[in-house]
């Protein structure tokens, strides 16, 4: 039995768990997760409704984090902790100006765009400038629908392929496919991102 069997095998036979751990680990990793979701979605192990309240909720949690560090714990964390995260003083002050204007588009295309390549400093920024709560979770939230959707749509494609190719595509060929997929789109994140950086920061 290869691993990739084995992963589905798992799978298979403890789905509350795996559910349980796609939303913990999405709170962190949530793309990479959409992906293998989508992929044990096109195996036949796993439920597409679960999978997406799952990760929607998985990635909505992380959210929540974010804004509470920013909105609780503001300036020490940047002190301490924010070089670790590329969060400094100088980003954050300019965010917050931008903010002021265009907060409801940068947190829509902020989700829909990995961030715009910044997901944190946009997150984080949001909490220290007290934007509504409840604005800030209806629009992560409008955008997680697509955004997750997106995700696990590419996973199922890439079960697809697999189920089309069989015994010639393996784990490993899946996982770096998988992590090519996640790097473009954060390649593209980020070029939004310089590109935003460029004209309001």
């Amino acid at each position: 039995m290869n691993l990739l069997s084995w992963i589905i095998g798992v799978a298979t036979n403890h789905d509350i768990l795996i559910y349980g751990l796609m939303v913990v680990l999405a709170c962190f990793q949530g793309p990479i997760i959409s992906l293998i979701g989508g992929f044990l979605l096109k195996a036949g192990v796993l439920y597409f409704l679960p999978i997406y309240l799952c990760l929607m909720a998985g990635e909505l949690v992380g959210d929540v984090m974010w804004y509470w560090l920013g909105y609780r714990w503001g300036q020490p964390f940047i002190k301490y902790f924010g070089k670790y995260f590329s969060i400094d003083i100088k980003k954050v002050e300019a965010m917050k100006k931008v903010f002021q204007k265009y907060h409801n588009s940068i947190l829509l295309a902020s989700k829909l765009t990995t961030g715009l390549g910044f997901a944190p400093l946009v997150l984080f920024t949001a909490g220290l400038s007290k934007v509504s709560f409840r604005r800030y979770m209806i629009l992560n939230g409008f955008g997680q629908i697509f955004w997750s959707a997106g995700l696990i749509m590419v996973g199922f494609a890439l079960g697809n392929l697999y189920v089309a190719i069989g015994a010639k595509l393996d784990l490993l060929s899946i996982i770096a496919t998988s992590i090519v997929i996640f790097v473009l789109f954060l390649g593209l994140g980020k070029y939004l991102g310089k590109l935003f950086m460029n004209r309001f920061l």
